[in-house]
């Protein structure tokens, strides 16, 4: 979808077996393209900068946090990471240290407009990857927020989004709907395309969503955005001026990239926390 790309080369992790295969098989790639430059955009994962070390590209640029352990040499240029920071700068900033006069905060220009979707709709996305899943605001409270939007707006329409994988925790959440208030509630849950997804974010009137993908394409392309966050803090990620995050700090949070196993062992009271009457306030003030 991006235009400068010239080659993508895809990592098959569905076991230990074919990622040990896989990584020799990048590794070999990497050593025969004689990389240049090298940008390790992963600050949290040990495989990351293994491949980058053994990719024996001439420049490299990645992260360094402050309780790293390992003490090995592994980037040219370094760029500090602070959970605190929005890496949407950092990446940023990495480009500048690489040389890069001219920085463009902006996104490619991607397709636009959903054709099977009309009129004014929310796209409503109750998903999270299994990166940290109790970054998912619990399924009941989605449920009754979406009984009360189709009562109390009954001029929009509202389009859950998801993947294949999803489908079923998407249908779930929506058969917890009065069957009265779901004729305006529709799943694309499985049916699209990135393609598609953007389009669909692309011509949202708003987007409610849980700290994941979604929520970042959506800041992206300038959507107003209604995201909750618990697990990680807002204060991460670059929101945009024309969108609201909702977080309450707990003593655990934000863990995500701090520890495998969540402190909360899956009771996650910092997205418990947010109320159904608060995120509706927040979305009447955005809507209007």
């Amino acid at each position: 979808m991006i235009p400068v790309i010239d080659k993508t080369v895809l990592i098959d992790d569905k076991n230990l077996f074919s990622i040990a295969a896989e990584t020799l098989r990048i590794i070999r790639l990497l050593r025969r393209e004689k990389i240049d430059l090298y940008f390790d955009l992963e600050p949290h994962s040990y495989f990351s900068k293994i491949v980058c070390i053994l990719s024996r590209a001439k420049i490299r640029n990645g992260f360094k946090k402050d309780d790293d352990k390992t003490n090995m040499p592994i980037y040219e240029n370094e760029i500090d990471f602070k959970s605190g920071v929005s890496l949407h700068e950092s990446y940023l900033k990495m480009a500048s240290m690489s040389g890069c006069n001219l920085i463009t905060k902006e996104l490619y220009s991607f397709p636009g407009g959903m054709e099977n979707v009309s009129g004014d709709y929310v796209v409503v996305n109750v998903n999270a990857s299994d990166l940290r899943i109790e970054r998912r605001w619990p399924k009941t409270n989605f449920a009754e927020l979406l009984s009360s939007l189709t009562t109390n707006f009954p001029a929009l329409n509202f389009v859950l989004s998801g993947s294949e994988s999803e489908r079923a925790y998407v249908n779930s959440v929506i058969n917890l709907i009065p069957p009265a208030n779901r004729s305006r509630i529709r799943s694309v849950a499985g049916e699209q395309t990135l393609e598609q997804l953007f389009a669909l974010i692309r011509g949202a009137k708003l987007v409610i969503t849980n700290d994941t993908g979604p929520m970042h394409i959506s800041f992206a392309l300038k959507r107003p955005t209604l995201a909750l966050f618990g697990p990680a803090s807002p204060l991460q990620y670059n929101c945009p001026a024309n969108s609201s995050g909702i977080y309450h700090k707990v003593n655990c949070s934000p863990c995500v990239h701090l520890s495998v196993t969540p402190p909360c062992k899956g009771d996650n009271r910092c997205m418990k926390q947010i109320s159904v009457g608060e995120v509706e306030a927040h979305f009447r003030k955005m809507i209007s």
